[in-house]
């Protein structure tokens, strides 16, 4: 499954981008590949702020009891605060599975630009040979199971700033690993009252089924 979550809110996105406009950049082939026709994006490599953005990030990321309540994470890697300007793009990849030590359980991207404010720049899943593209408003996070192949699109015009994560969840079989977080946001729903949640506990209860029933 792919999840779309709020984690973080307007005040703590702007805070995020104040160091977007004085942080010192690097090319962000330190991490995958050099070959800029397959990765041409830019990193925050930056010896006396980083430190201080990483420590903000991640306790705002932990404020978000949907977040955690949903993935169980164990450990997560150390965000990477990117930034694709014009013609910058990513071209398909699958993320390691291993990362700072960390099994890359989940991938995340969580967005800082608004849509409106760069034309490309499509985070592009290719899930069952279908190709399918996100945009999300600033604050809010994809999260995918690490091992889909995506890619990002060519950015045509103006500033797309994301930060990029992975994390390691305490449930090891991927199998339930999925079912456990449909559940819980099906719980999380539940708790603030968002839909009727019959149908999704069922299709729960068939996944269940499928993967351990032995007929």
């Amino acid at each position: 499954m792919i999840y779309t979550i709020n984690l973080i809110d307007e005040v703590t996105v702007n805070s995020i981008l104040e160091f977007y406009k004085f942080c010192s950049f690097s090319d962000g082939s330190i991490s995958g590949s050099s070959d800029k026709k397959i990765k041409y994006n830019e990193v925050i490599d930056d010896e006396i702020h980083l430190d201080s953005l990483t420590e903000y990030t991640d306790k705002a990321f932990k404020r978000c009891e949907q977040f955690s309540y949903m993935f169980t994470p164990r450990a997560t890697t150390l965000p990477k605060f990117l930034r694709y300007t014009k013609g910058m793009h990513y071209d398909y990849h699958n993320d390691f599975y291993l990362i700072d030590q960390v099994r890359t359980d989940w991938s995340c991207t969580c967005f800082l630009s608004s849509p409106d404010d760069y034309e490309g720049g499509e985070l592009v899943l290719n899930v069952g040979n279908k190709e399918v593209e996100y945009k999300l408003n600033p604050g809010q996070v994809l999260v995918y199971p690490t091992g889909i192949y995506h890619k990002v699109n060519k950015v045509l015009s103006g500033e797309r700033d994301v930060i990029v994560f992975w994390m390691e969840s305490v449930i090891q079989d991927s199998r339930i690993r999925n079912i456990l977080a449909d559940y819980s946001q099906l719980m999380m729903n539940r708790k603030n009252e968002i839909y009727d949640y019959h149908s999704d506990f069922e299709r729960i209860r068939y996944q269940i089924v499928r993967e351990y029933g032995q007929l």
